[in-house]
């Protein structure tokens, strides 16, 4: 039981880092975004204003 207990732990211990690691992407406005349409293809944004681009021509080192 000890280690399930420890394991349980971790994975909360994770999770809660993972949301503050979110919320700063979100703060600071770098989360890229990919969704998909509905013919499947997968665009990408990485400003929550800008408009989705596809895979040829976004720019992952935007900044």
């Amino acid at each position: 039981i000890p280690l399930v207990v420890a394991a349980h732990e971790m994975m909360k211990a994770a999770s809660i880092l993972a949301e503050e690691a979110r919320e700063i992407e979100k703060s600071n406005d770098t989360v890229t975004r990919t969704p998909h349409k509905r013919d499947g293809s997968i665009v990408f944004k990485s400003k929550l204003l800008h408009n989705f681009e596809s895979e040829d021509t976004f720019d992952y080192h935007e900044e």
